[in-house]
Order: structure tokens, then C-alpha cells, then sequence
């Protein structure tokens, strides 16, 4: 009896050991290939035609991405080379071509730690080699929308909070373009982040990043159906510029139609030349209307794994020894190579479009190559020369090029007392009092300026327009003069305030006589200028 059970045990083990092997061969001979990614082509058709009359039997899926453009999924086993051999001799069919792949990650990076402490700008030698400071008395990019082609944004980071929109996912098909790389992130920072004492300043912290995430989860790889689309994303959403860290393997019809939808919407776009060292620039920088920008170290040299050759534009300072930005979880990277030189062209683009939003894609280019600094003609290691973003911006405002930018200096000049020595102004509580706001320098941008008062108590108030159109004391912090703009040196504005009115304020305020101060603070772009401290004398008669 037990020798029975025991060898009914065994053939019910060897009937379900053979079952099982049945199952793999069928699961790997059978179900798997049926299951396996049918490959896909990406087509354009003419618009009195379909797909299904175009692909017939041949397709198994497809997906609309714009302009008669769609992504095809052929079904298993049919020869994809033969099909779009057959397909381009299609009348019917405007262009076909396979999908391609592309990639971000062409630079090294080296971990560091590093933090700017006081409004330092210790590390960021590229700010000063390309006039970027100067150029935040002009613009700052306000309000200009980058679209960020890349592999998504770490949108917690603290130094741009604010800064980035809601995109989408083209890699993973989901709303959520959070980056699981870091090259996107890295990019991010370069053009939009706001100086705030830990990390970097971007270039254009007051314009604003749409991060479009294409790439796998976090792969340094792409497929351009997933480019095209991203392409087409970013012009439906109104995007100003579109940056593009990144090269294609080969060159690709359907990125260049997509480039061109957008350049034709008045997108300008700007591209990485590669880091291969080679005398080609990688597609899609060496499309023509594509703004390529290659590399330079800090001594000005082109940098050596810098792409170069025709269809180069211009170069940036990402090469040697390193640009300093913001990867994921916040940690600070050195970083090289042509990703960093686009963005930070692209940053300087949103600046000139902060300046003057009336600007073409030609007119970007066109400014960007006459104020780089540069040979006389182009030049194969360097295009038209290094960018210049405080003469990039002077030519978008209409400016002199490359003279000082007049940054805004404000002096107070009392109208009944001027024989008094500067600075300081006699004020009486009792009785109105004209005061001149002399612009000592000019500034073409409109700047807010703020008035505080200081008493000797330590309290302090501000000084604002009340509804009789008489200035105030107010504890609330409002301008006195909101976007003023002076043109010229010279330039006399009279402002008529009152200190406190009528008398009995003037009682119950209780101020003694003696000297107090005023501040005055010039805000321009979101940002103070120029602060100084006035004192005056108050001179109590009750």
C-alpha cells in the first residue's frame, strides 16, 4: 500500500513537471514572440488621405501626433525596411522613416559640495565671461516660458520653487515629468535658479521652465516619436523658447518638420552641438534655423570634446574646469559639455524676449551674432563667437551696444531748503514739502521706488501715495513710485508728500526734534538695485 501511494506520487510529480515544460515551450515558441513590441515607423501623410489606405493589413496601432503626422506600429513579422521602402515611393505619403534613438548624457560630472554664501558668485566664472549681471539691470527674463526638452525636472529643488509649470511625461506616458536622471534638472537650474544663498544663480531666474520629460524612467535614452511629440507639446502650450540638450544618432525628417512647426509659431530653438570632439555638429543643432551653440573653457579656448564645423553658431562657457549646478535630491555637480552651453543660451534668449517679447526667432539669432564677441567672420571652432548676454539684451532694448548699462542712482534734493549740504534735507511736520528725485544715472527698465522712515525709537513707517494723491506714513510697505522709468540723466520727477497731516496727527505722533533717517530703495526686475540712507531734521515747533 505504501509502495502504491508512493509511486502514484510520482507520476502525479512527473505529469505536472511535463505540464509545466509544455507551458514554457508554448510560452516561449508561441505566446512570447505575439507578444513582443511590434516595431514602429514614424509617416506623414498628404491630407486627403488616410493610414488605414496607406498601411492597410500592415498596421497594428497607430497614434496622431500633429500636422498629419503619425506613429505606426507595424505588426510582427512583416519587414519594416521593405515596408518603408515601398511607403516612400507612396504619392500619397510626404515622408516615412524609422524611429530613431537619441540621447542626453554627453558630458562628465564630478560630485562636489559647494555653496554661495552672501550673494557670492564664487565658482560661476561663466556669469562674468559672459556679462550676464550687467545684464539683470535690463531683464531677467520675466515671465518668458522655456519649454525643456529633456528628461523631466526635479521640481522640489528650493532655488525654483515657482519657477516650473505643470508638463508631461512623453517617456512613461504619464502627467508627472519629474526627472529620474538628473540632466534635466542640471538644465533647469542653469537658466531659472534664484539666487538664495545655497546652489546657483540661473541666468534667467525670472523666467519660467515647462518640463517635458521624454526618456524611459531614468534612461539617458530616447526615441524621436517621443521628440516629435514633445516638440508639438511645447508649441501648444505657448512655449517662447524650446531648449534642446541633446543629440539624435542620425538625422531625422520628422524632428526637423516639428522644429519647423515651431519655429514658424515664432519658437525659437536652440540646440547642443555634441561632445565627441569631431568637426560635425550632431542633429538637431546642424539644422540650420536651430540655434547650435558648442563649448569654451574658461580661457576662452574651445573645448575639446566640443563639436565643431559647419552649422555651428555659437560657443557658451560650460568647458573647463566645470560649471557648477543642481542635479537631483539637490546635490551640487561639476559639469562639462554643450547640454550646459544651450541652455545657457536659451536662458539668455528668455532674457531678450524679457526685454522686448515682440523679437522673431531670426531676430534672436541675429542679435545673439552681432553682439557675441567674435572674428570678423565666422569661425569653424566657434561659430560667430562666445554669447554675450549684457549685449544681447542692449541690442533687444534698442541700447548703445556694449556700453555700461546705466544702473539707476537716485538722489533726494529738498526744494525749499537746497543750500543745505547733500545729503541731508531740512523737513518741517507742519507744511507740505515738495522733494525732487534727481536720476543722477539713467535706467531704461521701470524700477519701483520705496521710502521708509526711521525714528529715533527705532519704529519705522513708509511712505506712500494716500487717496487724496498726498503721500502718507503707512505701516503697510507700498511704492511711493511704481514703474518709473528716467531715460535720461537729469531727469527731475517732483514728488509732493506729506509727513503727517494735519496738526493733531503731528501731536499724536509725539515726535521729538532731532535727526531721522529715510530709505530709499530702488526695486527693479523683483530685485534691489541701489538702496541709500538719508538723514533729515525734524524741527517740533509745539
Amino acid at each position: 500500500m505504501i509502495v502504491k501511494l508512493f509511486v502514484l506520487t510520482y507520476k502525479e510529480k512527473s505529469i505536472k513537471r511535463n505540464l509545466m515544460r509544455s507551458l514554457i515551450i508554448f510560452f516561449l515558441f508561441f505566446l512570447l514572440p505575439s507578444l513582443a513590441f511590434c516595431e514602429k515607423i514614424i509617416i506623414k501623410l498628404r491630407p486627403d488621405t488616410t493610414v488605414e489606405a496607406v498601411l492597410g493589413e500592415v498596421m497594428a496601432k497607430k497614434k496622431y501626433l500633429s500636422n498629419n503626422i503619425y506613429v505606426i506600429q507595424i505588426k510582427k513579422g512583416v519587414d519594416v525596411s521593405k515596408i518603408i521602402s515601398h511607403l516612400r515611393g507612396d504619392p500619397r505619403v510626404i515622408y516615412v522613416e524609422s524611429i530613431k534613438k537619441g540621447r542626453f548624457k554627453g558630458f562628465d560630472t564630478l560630485e562636489t559640495v559647494f555653496s554661495i554664501e552672501g550673494g557670492d558668485y564664487e565658482g560661476q566664472w561663466y556669469l562674468e565671461m559672459m556679462e550676464v549681471q550687467p545684464c539683470w539691470y535690463l531683464s531677467k527674463g520675466q515671465g518668458i516660458v522655456i519649454g525643456l526638452i529633456d528628461s523631466g525636472v526635479d521640481y522640489n529643488a528650493s532655488d525654483i520653487q515657482g519657477r516650473i509649470l505643470s508638463g508631461y511625461d512623453f517617456g512613461d506616458d504619464d502627467n508627472d515629468p519629474f526627472d529620474l536622471n538628473g540632466h534635466g534638472t542640471m538644465m533647469a537650474h542653469i537658466m531659472v535658479a534664484e539666487k538664495n544663498g545655497y546652489g546657483i544663480a540661473g541666468i534667467a531666474p525670472q523666467a519660467i521652465i515647462l518640463p517635458i520629460k521624454i526618456n524611459p524612467g531614468g534612461e539617458d535614452t530616447f526615441e524621436t516619436d517621443r521628440l516629435v511629440e514633445a516638440i508639438f507639446y511645447a508649441v501648444g502650450h505657448r512655449v517662447s523658447v524650446i531648449n534642446l540638450s541633446l543629440v539624435l544618432e542620425e538625422y531625422s525628417e520628422a524632428v526637423r518638420d516639428a522644429i519647423d512647426y515651431a519655429l514658424f509659431q515664432g519658437i525659437v530653438v536652440i540646440a547642443a552641438a555634441g561632445n565627441d570632439g569631431l568637426s560635425k555638429v550632431s542633429f538637431p543643432a546642424s539644422y540650420e534655423p536651430v540655434i547650435s551653440v558648442g563649448s569654451v573653457d574658461e580661457d576662452g579656448t574651445v573645448s575639446l570634446t566640443s563639436n565643431y564645423g559647419m552649422g555651428l553658431d555659437l560657443v557658451a562657457p560650460s568647458g573647463l574646469p566645470g560649471i557648477y549646478t543642481i542635479g537631483l535630491n539637490e546635490t551640487v555637480y561639476l559639469a562639462r559639455g554643450t547640454s550646459l552651453s544651450a541652455a545657457m543660451v536659451s536662458a539668455i534668449c528668455a532674457d531678450m524676449l524679457g526685454a522686448n517679447d515682440g523679437l522673431t526667432p531670426s531676430d534672436l539669432f541675429n542679435f545673439l551674432k552681432a553682439t557675441a564677441s567674435h572674428p570678423l567672420v565666422w569661425e569653424i571652432l566657434s561659430g560667430y563667437g562666445l554669447v554675450n548676454a549684457k549685449r544681447a539684451v542692449q541690442k533687444a532694448l534698442g541700447l548703445p551696444v556694449g556700453e555700461e548699462i546705466p544702473y539707476l542712482s537716485l538722489n533726494l534734493i529738498s526744494l525749499f531748503y537746497p543750500f543745505l549740504p547733500y545729503p541731508y534735507f531740512t523737513f518741517d511736520i507742519y507744511q507740505y514739502q515738495y522733494i525732487w528725485i534727481d536720476a543722477l544715472r539713467a535706467s531704461p527698465a521701470p524700477v519701483d521706488i520705496y521710502l521708509e522712515i526711521f525714528y529715533p525709537d527705532g519704529r519705522s513707517a513708509f511712505l506712500t501715495y494716500g487717496r487724496d494723491g498726498l503721500a502718507q506714513l503707512r505701516e503697510e510697505r507700498l511704492p511711493l513710485m511704481r514703474g518709473c522709468v528716467f531715460d535720461d540723466l537729469e531727469d527731475f520727477i517732483p514728488v509732493m508728500f506729506l509727513a503727517f497731516s494735519p496738526y493733531d496727527e503731528a501731536m499724536k505722533a509725539d515726535m521729538p526734534s532731532g535727526s531721522y533717517v529715510w530709505r530709499m530703495e530702488i526695486i527693479g526686475n523683483g530685485e534691489s538695485i541701489e538702496e541709500y540712507l538719508q538723514t533729515f531734521y525734524l524741527f517740533n515747533h509745539y
